[in-house]
């Protein structure tokens, strides 16, 4: 190698310096939710992770934009609405946030609870978030399509705080619906429910707690999903630029009798100033209705961040769409095989602070 050349690569490295990677959306992939159900938080892969700390945290307990706070992101990642990017800013003294055609806050986990146009909603994500002594934060998301007589809203409301190292969160979804027309009919799906939860830090350990209550009416029949968890994660640093988080837990579905103890962990390390390297692996050890097990795949998640400045650019790599339902991390990140002629970004990300 010539003088030049290394000259230039150590500009480069130089330039390209940075802190630990942010956060985005690929990078959640990688690293999991904390969520085996996914049907605890309000939207998998994008709805943050209740096992270590992220920018996307913000989206369950929006008290979370006090401490995240002065970035902008655009997301890119296959499926069917595969945009989406906001922001967090300081203004005075509160920390107000937007977020644009999160599609995944639209409820698309189970039957009938699935919105028919979900995809089609555009939905935004608005927050205020504030530090009186107590850190604390609310926020909605809304979301509507219209066609004909298919007329559809989403609205969910949300809050939390955090209280020394207790840190609870609430939503309410109200006055939502779905109208699905058809030859014969209109069927109007009518959404209510909340989401409770509270994480509390113990130095690297986090212990947490979550239920989710959901009311569906499909013309006039009630049905009701309720879904529980508790989980013990742990955030270590392993080396000055390593890092090494890990969970368990019981988690519930009462709507279906599923029972899971998952053991999840994912690594993430700085192989070079201007690179991280991460990976996640996510394993059931029970997994089971009633009696029967289920085939949950182990799945295996590999990702990367480069670093420039004050910027990251965030990928997962992959060669599919996302899967739809709960643990959306498998449908995108583990398939079968992958490679740069079947597509070699799942989600991408272009994230700036300042």
């Amino acid at each position: 190698m010539t003088k030049r050349n290394l000259i230039v690569l150590l500009a480069l490295g130089a330039a390209l310096a940075t802190s630990n990677a942010f956060a985005s959306r690929a990078r959640l992939l990688v690293m999991g939710t904390g969520d085996p159900l996914g049907t605890l938080l309000d939207a998998q892969t994008s709805g943050g992770s209740f096992y270590y700390d992220d920018q996307y945290n913000i989206f369950y307990n929006p008290s979370y934009a006090n401490d995240f706070k002065n970035w902008g992101t655009i997301e890119k990642y296959n499926g069917s609405a595969g945009a989406a990017g906001g922001f967090v800013a300081n203004m005075m003294n509160f920390n107000v946030g937007v977020f644009l055609n999160r599609v995944e806050a639209i409820p698309a986990v189970g039957t009938p609870a699935s919105y028919s146009t979900a995809a089609t909603m555009r939905p935004i994500d608005l927050m205020i978030a504030g530090d009186m002594g107590v850190k604390w934060g609310v926020g909605a998301t809304y979301g509507s399509f219209k066609a004909g007589d298919n007329s559809d809203q989403f609205l969910n409301l949300k809050a939390g705080v955090q209280i020394a190292d207790l840190e609870p969160f609430a939503n309410f979804t109200v006055g939502s619906k779905d109208k699905i027309t058809g030859a014969a009919s209109a069927t109007e799906i009518k959404h209510n429910g909340y989401g409770v939860g509270t994480r509390y830090k113990f130095g690297e350990w986090v212990p947490y707690a979550v239920y989710r209550h959901t009311d569906i009416d499909v013309a006039g029949t009630k049905f009701k999903a309720n879904s529980a968890g508790l989980g013990l994660a742990r955030n270590a640093k392993l080396a000055e630029n390593a890092r090494l988080v890990y969970v368990t837990g019981f988690f519930r579905d009462m709507s279906n009798g599923r029972n899971v103890v998952p053991i999840d962990f994912a690594l993430e390390g700085d192989a070079l100033t201007w690179l991280t390297l991460r990976a996640g692996l996510g394993y059931n050890l029970w997994d089971r209705n009633g009696q029967n097990s289920n085939a949950t795949a182990t799945t295996g998640r590999l990702g990367a961040s480069l670093h420039a400045g004050k910027a990251d650019f965030d990928w997962a790599v992959g060669n599919s769409s996302l899967a739809t339902g709960g643990n959306k991390e498998a449908g995108a990140t583990d398939a079968e095989t992958f490679g740069l002629n079947g597509g070699f970004f799942t989600a991408a990300s272009l994230t700036y602070r300042w």
